[in-house]
This record gives C-alpha cells, structure tokens and sequence, in this order.
C-alpha cells in the first residue's frame, strides 16, 4: 500500500489488481476493501497450503485473469507494474502490455526457476530448468525495467539473462520503521521473561527452517532460557508436534495479531533468522530490516555468502552460524547465552543504525516511485 498511496498523493490515478487474500493460512480474512483504494479481487484461484501444483495453478489462474483484465480495459494503461508471483503470472501479464502496447516494469522477489531447481534432483533440475527458463527470459527481456531487490541479483540476472544494466534498477525491500522507533514497552516485565528470550517472528512455513530451530535449541541444553515461535503459517501445525519431542525445553509458539509486531519482538533478546540452504543467496527477508528496527541482536542461520549475511556483518548485529545444522545453532545460541548483556545491546544497537541508513521507506519507496514515474 505504499506505492498506492505515494502514486496516488501525487495525482496519479491507479488500479490495484490482486487476488482474494489467502495468506497466513489460517487467518480468516473479510471480503472489505480499504477505503479509498481503487482495488479489484479477480477471482483467480488461490492456495495458501505448501502443495506446489496448487501454487502452480494460483500462479497461472492469477495471471490469466490479469491477461484478460488488461486486454480488456477500455484505454491503455501508461504503465503496468507487476508484483507477482513467478513465473506464468508474471508472462501473462507481460504479454498482455506487449500486446497492448504498455510499458511494463516487473519486481522480482527470487531467482525463479532456480529457487525452485535447487530443491530437485539434478537430472528433474536440469528438466525443469528447460522447460521453465524460457518463460523467465520472456519475461525479463520483454518488461521494460527489472527491478532488483540486491546488487547480487542484478550481477546475477544480468550475466544469465543477458539483460543491458541500465533496463535494471535496485529497490531493496523495506520495512515502515515508524512502528518500531515509536514503539515504547511497558515498565512492567511479564512471566517468563526472566529467562534469555530467542524469537522466530514472521511466517511459519517449509522455508524457514524452524523445526532445525527447534532441535538446536534442544541441543543447547539452556535451562535459563526459552524458544518463541511467533507467527502463523502452514507448517505451524507440524512445528508444533515437532515441539512436543522435547518437553524437557521452553518452547512456546505464539499468535501474532495484526500491528503486534514491534510488541510481540520487544519481548525478545534474540531474534532469530534461519533460512534453508539457497534461500537467502540474493535476496533480503523482510523479517531482517523487523529485527534490525526492533534493535535486537540477530542469530541467523544461513549460507555465509548470502547478501543477508553481508547485510548482518557490515552492521555487526549479531551472529552467523550454517543453515540446516542444529549443532551449528546450538553452539551460536550458547555462545550468545554466554556474552554480556552490553554485548547483546550494541548489536541491537549497531543493527537499527545500519536499517535506518539502508532499509527505511523513506529511502527506496523514493527510488521505485521514479522509476515508475519516469517509464510511464
């Protein structure tokens, strides 16, 4: 909603096109629209479980529905930008401001079908990198900017794809840091948090990790200290029962109501961040700018030469141990355990000073909003 209400401040006159919202699973959403928002909910298929053919389907359904939408509108738009999910939503509705003759600006999120191949065997990699790798090329080559939310995805896509650098802009995805800096606890302290705090906060889903959270966490042994599962998603269920393995250990999972965030994470010592091998490899979660404006310090459990962990070091705001290895976990959060409080408190502190400079609306809302106004 950003963008809407920056474009629309400005005067310019926009059209939100999105699907009927789905997601976290779980949650019961109303058919209301926010008011003041030219939005339409096409009545595309929607799936917010992990079964990857029904995400298959929500992809092409959404995008057809775009396709049709756009062809069908009585002028032409000066410009269509797409926020969508790879990789036929996306080609639909490029190729219909190809036919339409409207300039297109596509965002991309991930490295699509590659985030996808590395979850495959080799020889099912390889086959579906032929049958998918096409349709990204169509999208990237026909979309008149790529908008990059990393260096390293624009070095990358540019050197795969074969795209001219200046077709490419880098917007790093931000946080509303407002939340967070006016956000002031309560005196008082609650039960349980005498013991050293390690938050997971954001959505409980197959990429996270959290059940590799769960068993290092085990593994450390710490009486004095406790795990906090925040958020809701498909696999909370699953982590859930995960949980119960160890009944000798504080693990408590939490519901996350709407505005909470900055509460919910004030509560914490420790935010943590694990992410599956390959997840973090060009792209920087959202959860991270969260922890950093919440001035916690941060464990993140991930590949080493991810630009989330560049982003971790050069604010020196926490700790970097393997993705995937419980052991590696437990050796970081007992490391933690052991460091003074003024050591958890400067990587806090190190960690909302390099957000502020890097993260906030302020900065990047500015640099996509001329992008977008100078294609159109």
């Amino acid at each position: 909603m950003d963008l809407y209400r920056e474009l629309t401040s400005q005067g310019h006159q926009v059209q939100v096109l999105c699907p009927r919202p789905s997601r976290p699973m779980g949650f019961a959403f109303s058919d209301g629209v926010a008011a003041n928002v030219n939005v339409c909910h096409l009545p595309s298929y929607f799936a917010p479980g992990p079964n990857p053919l029904k995400r298959l389907w929500e992809s092409i359904s959404f995008g057809w529905h775009c396709y049709r939408f756009i062809k069908a509108a009585q002028a032409k738009y000066d410009l269509v930008y797409l926020n969508s999910w790879p990789l036929f939503s996306q080609a639909f509705i490029v190729k219909a401001c190809v036919q339409g003759g409207m300039p297109s600006a596509v965002h991309v999120q991930d490295m699509y079908p590659e985030s996808l191949i590395n979850k495959l065997p080799s020889w099912l990699g390889r086959l579906v990198s032929v049958l998918l790798m096409p349709i990204d090329r169509y999208v990237l080559s026909r979309a008149n900017r790529v908008i990059v939310i990393s260096a390293k995805m624009k070095d990358y896509l540019r050197a795969t794809r074969h795209l001219p650098e200046e077709k490419m802009v880098t917007v790093i995805n931000w946080q509303d840091e407002s939340p967070f800096i006016s956000y002031r606890p309560a005196g008082e302290a609650l039960p349980g948090e005498e013991k050293l705090t390690f938050m997971y906060c954001g959505n409980v889903g197959p990429v996270a990790g959290i059940d590799v959270l769960i068993d290092g966490f085990a593994q450390a042994g710490m009486v004095q200290a406790r795990l906090v599962i925040a958020g809701s998603g498909s696999y909370r269920d699953a982590y859930v029962a995960h949980a119960r393995k160890y009944p000798g250990c504080d693990i408590q999972f939490w519901d996350v109501p709407a505005g909470k965030v900055p509460e919910m994470q004030s509560r914490a010592d420790v935010m943590l961040l694990p992410l599956r091998k390959g997840a973090a490899a060009s792209s920087i979660p959202s959860k991270l700018p969260a922890y950093m404006f919440s001035a916690k310090a941060v464990l993140a459990a991930l590949d080493g030469d991810s630009d989330t962990a560049g982003a971790i070091r050069a604010a020196d705001c926490g700790v970097i141990c393997p993705p995937e290895s419980p052991e590696a976990i437990a050796e970081a959060m007992c490391r933690i355990a052991q460091s003074p409080r003024e050591q958890l408190d400067r990587w806090g502190h190190n960690g909302r000073q390099y957000a502020l400079a890097h993260f906030t609306r302020s900065k990047n809302l500015r640099v996509l909003m001329d992008t977008l106004i100078n294609l159109a």
